[in-house]
């Protein structure tokens, strides 16, 4: 198996191997996984998270007087959503050591998250389904 076609809880040596366009199964994956963490997102009540994909800008919840965080997540590859989506939070979190996506503020989208503690919780429990 090579390196662009490895499932989410595989080690990857080096975040470069994966520069390969990804098959047509992959590729309707990642959409799918995409998908699937915007709309686990939508809720977002407490605070904002703006998610980069290349020229593009997906804003989730609001800066407000009693929760003014705002962290920015640049997505750096397509297969960040798959981790998420069926990895949850360690996904994410060997995403990030991967390189695949880059927070502005980790500190401020922790946060975030545990704000929105019940957001993580449906997440979770979605996923397992």
């Amino acid at each position: 198996m090579n390196h662009t076609t490895t499932p989410s809880d595989l080690t990857i040596e080096s975040p470069l191997a994966r520069t390969a366009s990804p098959s047509r199964a992959l590729a309707w994956l990642y959409r799918l996984a995409r998908r699937a963490v915007f709309f686990r997102l939508q809720p977002l009540r407490h605070g904002a998270i703006t998610i980069v994909e290349g020229h593009q800008r997906h804003t989730f919840g609001d800066v407000t007087a009693a929760c003014p965080l705002h962290a920015t997540i640049t997505v750096h590859d397509a297969h960040t959503y798959a981790d998420l989506a069926l990895g949850g939070t360690i996904g994410a979190a060997d995403a990030f050591r991967w390189g695949l996506w880059t927070c502005d503020n980790l500190t401020t989208l922790v946060r975030i998250f545990v704000q929105n503690r019940e957001l993580l919780a449906g997440m979770r429990e979605d996923w397992r389904r």
